[in-house]
């Protein structure tokens, strides 16, 4: 049997999900960060975010948001990765 290889891909947060809907929606850069993590030690190479505003709605005006996800993400993890590739906007 070959060992092809494949590529997992992430997204922590969800679309329309909401923290009241699971309280364990990662929706804060720390948390999102946490499960970028968690889920790159199992494997993960791509990471897809829908940026959250604090009180945990969506927001296309996520900038400060983004970063502040990248920063703590790539600081837990050996990933490189910038906004454009990581930063799925959501509305």
């Amino acid at each position: 049997m070959s060992k092809q290889k494949i590529i997992v891909t992430i997204a922590p947060t969800g679309g329309m999900a909401y923290k009241s809907q699971s309280p364990h929606l990662p929706t804060q850069p720390d948390e999102i960060a946490r499960d970028v993590y968690d889920c790159y030690n199992a494997g993960a190479s791509v990471v897809a975010v829908h940026a959250r505003r604090p009180d945990d709605g969506a927001t296309c005006d996520a900038s400060s948001i983004v970063t502040s996800t990248v920063v703590s993400a790539t600081n837990a993890t050996s990933l490189s990765i910038t906004p454009p590739a990581v930063a799925c906007m959501a509305t």
